[in-house]
Order: C-alpha cells, then structure tokens, then sequence
C-alpha cells in the first residue's frame, strides 16, 4: 500500500516546463471513471523528470484511456 503524504515542489519541470500537479490532477479527476488522483515527478535521464499519476477508479474492471 501506499501513502502520499505531501510534496517537496508545487511544480515540476519536465524537459523545460514547469508543470503543476493540481493542474494534472484536476484533468484526470474530470474523468468519468476517476475518483482520486495524485501526480508526483519522478527522474527521468533525458526530460530530467516525468509525471507518475495513481488514480482510485470508480469501477476497477474499467480500462481508462487518457
């Protein structure tokens, strides 16, 4: 199990871009199937991160594409 307990940035640069977490999971949440969902940044060797989300599915027999 995992717990995500808060953030270290409220933004993450990826390849160049300052990106917030908030704003991706405001996007996934829209999704019909999706209940929670949190975005974290992870090192990535040439974007030097990327965004990582885990989303709570209202039905888990669901295949959400975004």
């Amino acid at each position: 199990m995992w717990y995500i307990l808060g953030r270290l940035d409220d933004t993450i640069k990826v390849a160049g871009k300052r990106v917030g977490p908030a704003e991706v999971e405001s996007v996934l949440v829209y999704h019909e199937n999706i209940i929670e969902a949190a975005v974290i940044g992870v090192p990535h060797e040439v974007k030097g991160n990327e965004i990582i989300s885990f989303c709570v599915l209202k039905n888990k027999s669901v295949d959400v594409k975004i």
